[in-house]
């Protein structure tokens, strides 16, 4: 992490970085995207507080950690492993761990966007202000998920992948 702090980056090669991870996560998880949910678990009275307090304590190791290494790294590191294990902990015991393994998969094109949004927002907030240039984040977020379920409306049923 200090390696790629100490780097001067380019936004250029920050984006190609970008869409390299991406595109390798989004090809490594395809197999995951066609699983059903299969019917929920039974439910203690401690698994809704026992979630809460797990993702309570990741998002405090994130907040302790950037105290450590900067906030720099931290908030590199802090989104996604808080939002996408916040998602584990709370669906794995619903609908299986197929089906959250594709809810994952399914969420990595819309990170894309998120990723669009910022580089919207880290070019725009000296220009225009901070009120326009997260105005024009949003947008770029939501225009670009929104693309995405049109595509997905449009699109033809994918095959199942063998197991």
């Amino acid at each position: 992490m200090r390696l790629l702090n100490r780097l001067d980056w380019a936004l250029a090669a920050l984006a190609a970085l970008n869409a390299a991870v991406y595109a390798g996560c989004i090809l490594a998880t395809r197999r995951f995207r066609s699983a059903k949910p299969v019917v929920a678990a039974d439910r203690r009275w401690w698994d809704l507080p026992l979630r809460a307090l797990a993702v309570m304590a990741l998002v405090a190791a994130v907040v302790l950690t950037g105290r450590l290494i900067g906030p720099d790294a931290a908030g590199i590191v802090a989104l996604v492993p808080m939002v996408f294990t916040s998602l584990v902990l709370i669906l794995h015991d619903r609908i299986g761990g197929p089906a959250t393994a594709a809810v994952m998969a399914h969420s990595l094109p819309g990170m894309i966007g998120f990723t669009a949004a910022v580089i919207t927002l880290a070019v725009t907030v000296i220009p225009l202000g901070a009120p326009t240039a997260l105005t024009l984040a949003l947008f770029v977020s939501v225009a670009w998920n929104g693309s995405l379920i049109i595509i997905q409306r449009f699109r033809k049923p994918a095959p199942a992948y063998a197991r």
